[in-house]
């Protein structure tokens, strides 16, 4: 599977009427600018708007890239759930038999101190082999890494994998998982 395809499995929740981008165009060249170091929305638009006939084309748009307002409507609208649903399909698809995975636990970056929203840890499972991240997941407000590391890993297949994580996981609850 390509990053390609499990976006283009994430469902259009827009009504067909007004539609001028595929959904999977704009969260592509978003993806995109965000892996090339543009950290907002203005600047991704601006990226978009600055590519070449050929690269608008090859990220699937037929038309000139959208605004700054465009992308912000679709990601309010998108829902998390259903892209991360996706990329972690394809993230598991990239993994290879026997490979090595760790657990880890992060407070993200700019996230302390913000005093409109609460700090955002995530649980992240990492594959050694590749260097990427599997599949990352939040704690919930009174979870701890325990718990949310049983939910990351549920309906995960695990057979031929060595899990590892921090001390927090040398417990009978966790190791059975």
């Amino acid at each position: 599977m390509t990053v390609l395809e499990a976006i283009e499995g994430v469902e259009d929740f827009r009504k067909a009427r007004g539609i001028r981008h595929r959904l999977s165009a704009l969260i592509l060249l978003i993806l995109c600018g965000l892996m090339s170091g543009y950290r907002d929305l203005g600047a991704i638009a601006r990226w978009g708007r600055s590519l070449s006939e050929e690269e608008v084309v090859r990220l699937g748009f037929t038309r000139r890239p959208p605004c700054q307002a465009t992308l912000s409507n679709i990601l309010r609208s998108l829902g998390t759930a259903a892209l991360q649903k996706q990329l972690n399909a394809w993230l598991s698809s990239l993994e290879a038999p026997g490979e090595h995975l760790s657990l880890d636990g992060k407070t993200l970056r700019g996230s302390h101190g913000n005093p409109i929203n609460e700090q955002v840890h995530l649980l992240s499972l990492f594959c050694e082999k590749s260097g990427i991240v599997v599949r990352d997941t939040p704690m919930r407000r009174g979870e701890n890494e325990i718990s949310t590391a049983l939910r990351l890993l549920q309906g995960m297949d695990l057979k031929g994998k060595v899990v590892t994580g921090d001390a927090i996981f040398a417990q009978k609850k966790s190791a059975h998982a």
